[in-house]
């Protein structure tokens, strides 16, 4: 399944863990649209990330979308159908 994604070149963000998992794959994890998400063990990680270091991500998600999205840590977007979409900030 991951390999149709690779093959359609659609943008494909998977966790360190993962690319560990599946190193013997080089030709796989080299895609131009495979990127390992660095979350070390634990997702919370994520959570200590800068705002430059998220937009990586984010911009190479939504792009697929026509989307652009800039914000840090802890606010999340979530896109429901074509026109619909909800920001969430998580800061306390």
């Amino acid at each position: 399944m991951l390999q149709r994604i690779v093959n359609k070149r659609t943008p494909l963000v998977i966790t360190d863990g993962l690319a560990k998992r599946i190193a013997d794959y080089t030709a796989f994890l080299n895609s131009a649209n495979v990127t390992a998400l660095p979350v070390k063990g634990s997702l919370k990680t994520v959570l200590n990330l800068t705002r430059e270091q998220i937009k990586v991500y984010s911009d190479k998600l939504l792009a697929t979308f026509g989307i652009k999205f800039d914000a840090p840590s802890k606010v999340e977007f979530y896109l429901f159908g074509d026109n619909t979409f909800v920001v969430e900030n998580e800061v306390v």
